[in-house]
């Protein structure tokens, strides 16, 4: 049964579930995601340490790798993809701007803070363009998600 058959009701139209909301039953799990954008003096171009930094951060934060997989662009430019048991992350480089993107999801009992202070200790920060954190999925049967769907709906209706 969906959360939101109310306003589906009331909207025969429109597409449901809107972009970035999921009206069904919510998968019992809680994961944290860390989004991490800085400018560094670090040698971006030095992508063996950078990928070792990246493999001992995931280690230290507590998960377990599984893969790899990384492409080094011409002329300039990084991505690293680390496939963990409890998820990803990734780093993607832009050494002509001196800066990084960092992405770390992971469930279970991975310490998230743990592997950004690793990181951060290795490739120290210049300037963070954004150090967010979220913890997902919010979970269809809290008053939090209820109010944001709805206040989405609402605004939507609106426009």
């Amino acid at each position: 049964m969906y959360f939101f058959e109310q306003e589906r009701e009331s909207n025969p139209n429109r597409l449901f579930p809107p972009s970035g909301i999921y009206y069904g039953e919510i998968m019992k799990f809680e994961g944290k995601h860390l989004l991490l954008a800085y400018k560094t003096n670090f040698n971006l171009e030095d992508t063996p340490s950078i990928k070792n930094i990246l493999r001992e951060a995931i280690i230290n934060s507590g998960a377990k790798i599984e893969g790899i997989s990384e492409k080094k662009f011409s002329p300039h430019g990084y991505s690293i993809v680390i496939l963990i048991s409890e998820s990803h992350a990734s780093i993607h480089t832009f050494p002509e701007e001196s800066s990084l993107f960092v992405d770390y999801f992971a469930c279970g009992d991975v310490d998230i803070e743990t592997f950004k202070d690793y990181l951060l200790k290795h490739i120290p920060a210049v300037e963070i363009f954004e150090d967010t954190t979220l913890i997902r999925p919010v979970s269809n049967k809290s008053e939090s998600f209820k109010k944001k769907v709805s206040k989405k709906l609402k605004d939507e209706n609106e426009d």
